[in-house]
C-alpha cells in the first residue's frame, strides 16, 4: 500500500513510494513525506487510469530482477535513504535479500519504471518491526511493503496503484495475517481517505529517516473486506489482480461499484 526524497537545494520533493496518488516522492519502507498539505482529488474513488503500454511482472532472477534492484538503489540515491554501493544496491536492504521479492512495472521497452520489494516473515524480524517500541498482537507472518520506487516522470499513469494491488495479492497468496508498513502523519491520513479505512497502530510514533513516523498494519481480512465495502469501484480494480480461481478460494468479497 504505499516514499520521500530530496531535490537539489535542500528542498523536499515529493517522488513517492508507497502515496497512491503518486504526485509524491519514493521512500523506503513506505516513509513518504509530503510537499505541501492538498485536499484529495479523489472523492469519487473511481478506478485508477493505468496506461495500456505498462507490464507487471515478479521476477526472481535475471535482467529484470537485477535492474529492479538497481533502480530502487538509483531513486533511494537521489533521495538520499541509502549509502553509495558499488554494487548500485541498497544495501542496507541485504540483511533480507533472500526473502526480498520485487514487483516491478515496465515500459513496452523494457525499462523499469516501478518497483516493490516485499518481504514476509515474522514482524519482530522485518524493518517496520525493529522500529523503537514497535509490538505486534496480529499474527505471523506478516508481508511488509518494504519500498516502493517509482521513476520522476511516469507518476499519475496507475503505477502506485499497480504495485500495491500487486502487494496485496502477495499478502493472500502468501496467506499473511497482515500488511505492515511505516507511515508519517499525511501518509496515514491519505492512506485512511484513499481507501477507506484507518489502519491499526503497533508503535509509537519516532524519529526514522528523517520523520516522525510509526508502523501500521492492515489487517486480513477484516481490513480489507472494509476497504472493498468503502471503495467498490477500486476494490474491482483490485480484484482483477486475482484469478477466478483465487478469487473463491481466498473467499475475497464480491461487490458492486
Amino acid at each position: 500500500m504505499p516514499d520521500d526524497s530530496r531535490a537539489a537545494g535542500g528542498q523536499e520533493a515529493a517522488l513517492v513510494v508507497g502515496d497512491p496518488r503518486e504526485d509524491a516522492a519514493p521512500s523506503p519502507s513506505g516513509l513518504l513525506r509530503r510537499e505541501e498539505p492538498a485536499p484529495s482529488s479523489r472523492r469519487g474513488f473511481p478506478p485508477p487510469t493505468v496506461d495500456p503500454t505498462l507490464s507487471l511482472s515478479y521476477p526472481t532472477a535475471g535482467r529484470v530482477r537485477e535492474a529492479a534492484e538497481r533502480f530502487e538503489y538509483e531513486i533511494f540515491r537521489a533521495s538520499g535513504f541509502c549509502r553509495p554501493s558499488r554494487h548500485e544496491r541498497v544495501e542496507e536492504y541485504d540483511e533480507w535479500a533472500g526473502q526480498s521479492r520485487f514487483a516491478v512495472v515496465v515500459d513496452s521497452g523494457g525499462g523499469v519504471v516501478g518497483a516493490t520489494r516485499i518481504l514476509v516473515g515474522r514482524y519482530c524480524d522485518l524493518p517496520a518491526g525493529r522500529l523503537r517500541g514497535s509490538t505486534n498482537d496480529i499474527g505471523e507472518p506478516v508481508l511488509e511493503v518494504a519500498s516502493i520506487a517509482i521513476r520522476p516522470d511516469h507518476r499519475s499513469v496507475g503505477i502506485a496503484d499497480r504495485l500495491y494491488r500487486a502487494a496485496l495479492a502477495d499478502s493472500y497468496r502468501c496467506r499473511v495475517k497482515a500488511i505492515v508498513m511505516v507511515v508519517d502523519p499525511w501518509l496515514e491520513d491519505i492512506l485512511e481517505d484513499y481507501y477507506g479505512v484507518a489502519p491499526d497502530c503497533l508503535g509509537p510514533r519516532t524519529r526514522y529517516m528523517g520523520g516522525d513516523v510509526r508502523p501500521v498494519a492492515y489487517r486480513i481480512p477484516e481490513h480489507v473486506n472494509a476497504f472493498a465495502r468503502a471503495r467498490p469501484a477500486l476494490w474491482q480494480f483490485i480484484l482483477d489482480e486475482f484469478t477466478p480461481g483465487e478469487v473463491a478460494d481466498f473467499d475475497l468479497p464480491i461487490v458492486l461499484p
